[in-house]
């Protein structure tokens, strides 16, 4: 046998001793009671730390809890649209919480006779902006809305609705939403 052939043998005799004797010093450790060995002041901490850290997973409501793609149904009264450029609606309802009861949506372009085809913009408080554009024919609803982003919340919002008006004025819409850049 050459000296390499020896020393890959003493060197896997050392390996195997060291191995021994670690596993040796953890069965040791290990039959030792929890009394008889003191934890250091750091491991306390980071303990500590850790179990605050998983208490706050556990009370944090998610961002993954909330529907990240849908159905959208929403409605919304005009009663202070005036028809013209700069004015808007108020939504009442919606099933996207990041368009609570109370955003607003505000039009660009003023309407036609007959028809409104101008950019949106839906405030949903500050920083909280989604863009899209509407176009209705009054005289054949229903209309409709798309919306391709934003800022805040609406980052990677995407969604369309057709456009529709109940007998008591409200205007409800109804399509998919996303908010996922992959979809």
């Amino acid at each position: 046998m050459d000296s390499s052939g020896r020393m890959v043998i003493a060197l896997s005799r050392q390996y195997r001793e060291d191995d021994w004797r670690q596993a040796d010093a953890w069965r040791r450790a290990s039959s030792e009671s929890p009394q008889a060995r003191p934890v250091s002041t750091s491991k306390r901490l980071l303990l500590l730390l850790g179990a605050a850290i998983l208490a706050l997973i556990a009370f944090v409501p998610s961002v993954a809890a909330s529907p990240r793609s849908g159905d959208l149904q929403i409605t919304k009264e005009c009663s202070e649209y005036t028809g013209q450029a700069g004015s808007f609606c108020t939504f009442v309802s919606s099933n996207i919480r990041a368009i609570p009861a109370g955003a607003r949506i505000y039009y660009a372009s003023a309407a036609g006779a007959t028809s409104l085809d101008t950019d949106v913009t839906i405030v949903a408080g500050p920083g909280n902006i989604a863009t899209g554009h509407c176009t209705l024919d009054f005289l054949a609803l229903p209309g409709r809305c798309t919306f391709s982003g934003g800022t805040g919340q609406f980052t990677h919002f995407q969604a369309w609705a057709a456009v529709s008006v109940d007998g008591s004025d409200l205007w409800h819409w109804d399509g998919a939403f996303s908010f996922s850049p992959r979809d």
